[in-house]
């Protein structure tokens, strides 16, 4: 299995570049789901697999904007 491996606090810009060269290269895409990207771009981008579930959670939240600014980084537990 060829795949790049994505972690949480790269930056949405550097996100959508690793996802299209992933798909140019004919790679998979894993990982984590980085903070300032949304769920559903992430699952576009053909993110196939996520680390950490518990995160996924947060996606549904009310406060997920929030969260993704980094205002409950205390609640953050990774």
């Amino acid at each position: 299995l060829r795949s790049l491996k994505v972690y949480n606090r790269i930056e949405p810009a550097t996100y959508r570049a690793l996802a299209a060269e992933a798909r140019a290269s004919g790679m998979g895409l894993v990982g984590h789901l980085p903070t300032k990207v949304r769920l559903d771009e992430a699952a576009k981008a053909g993110q196939s697999s996520f680390e950490h579930a518990h995160l996924l959670v947060r996606e549904c939240s009310g406060d997920v904007d929030a969260w993704r600014a980094g205002k409950l980084a205390s609640d953050d537990p990774t």
